[in-house]
């Protein structure tokens, strides 16, 4: 999905956990503050008054605004950092009715200057505990920071993964994959 974003050419975009009772762990991606994709995994309730047994995942496209983008407007810059911007990939493990917004909400408030972006990557498999009724699910997070007043250090990016890895093991019981 976010490769489609890519390919259109849409460039800064911004990305928030999606706000509906039919989608959970999903994202809706913004254009110049306009609502341009939005995907996710259909709700278990949804699914199960369909009868459908197995996740499914869900996307839309706003065609109207991706169009929009592509008539002829003046082009603007904005000029580009001198300095790098980090991007980590973190896989954790997390209880099965965790969400996405809970992991984003969370992951934001550490450092709102250093974190630009959480972004998901992946939702994989589903592992059964030994107890019954006892999942868990793989899913990732991209982690991007960039400061315009230097190159992060090595250290800097490992402290503020050590802080983003400590607080998500604290509040969610979540596991490194």
């Amino acid at each position: 999905i976010k490769s489609i974003t890519d390919r259109l050419g849409f460039s800064n975009v911004k990305s928030k956990p999606i706000t509906s009772d039919n989608i959970s762990d999903g994202e809706t991606i913004f254009y110049n503050k306009s609502e341009i994709l939005s995907f996710g995994l259909i709700s278990k309730d949804v699914c199960e008054y369909f009868d459908i047994n197995e996740k499914v995942l869900y996307a839309e496209i706003d065609v109207k605004t991706v169009l929009d983008k592509y008539s002829i407007k003046p082009v603007q810059f904005k000029s580009i950092s001198k300095f790098p911007e980090v991007t980590r990939d973190l896989s954790i493990l997390i209880d099965d009715d965790l969400n996405f917004d809970k992991i984003y909400k969370t992951t934001k408030q550490i450092d709102q200057n250093l974190i630009k972006d959480v972004s998901l990557f992946e939702i994989g498999p589903v592992f059964y505990g030994k107890k019954p009724g006892e999942q868990q699910t793989v899913i990732g997070a991209v982690k991007s920071g960039q400061i315009n007043k230097k190159t992060l250090s090595e250290n800097e990016i490992e402290e503020i993964m050590g802080k983003i890895i400590i607080r998500l093991k604290k509040e969610f019981n979540a596991k490194l994959r």
